[in-house]
């Protein structure tokens, strides 16, 4: 005996779209977890890293002394310089 299920297509649009927002999802989440493996970041990566805009970096990390590394035309900052960075700034 065997049973057979008929399904409407605008289920199969659904659970592709479904899917879809899964895998993108899980594939920002594998970028962010390589991301926080990493020695070195791109400003673009560390403003990620340090949850800030590319200016609070760029006039206040990097202008208040964070080392940066230039090889070409990318710079590069070492992620525990930022978290050194940080710890510096304690208010209390």
């Amino acid at each position: 005996m065997s049973l057979q299920l008929e399904l409407p297509p605008a289920f199969f649009d659904s659970l592709k779209n479904e899917l879809k927002d899964v895998y993108a999802e899980a594939m920002a989440e594998a970028k962010r977890d390589i991301g926080f493996m990493k020695e070195f970041l791109t400003i673009k990566e560390a403003c990620e890293y340090a949850t800030v805009s590319n200016n609070t970096f760029t006039n206040n990390f990097i202008a208040e002394g964070l080392p940066t590394f230039k090889i070409g035309q990318k710079i590069y900052v070492r992620k525990s310089d930022i978290n050194d960075f940080i710890s510096r700034h304690k208010i209390n």
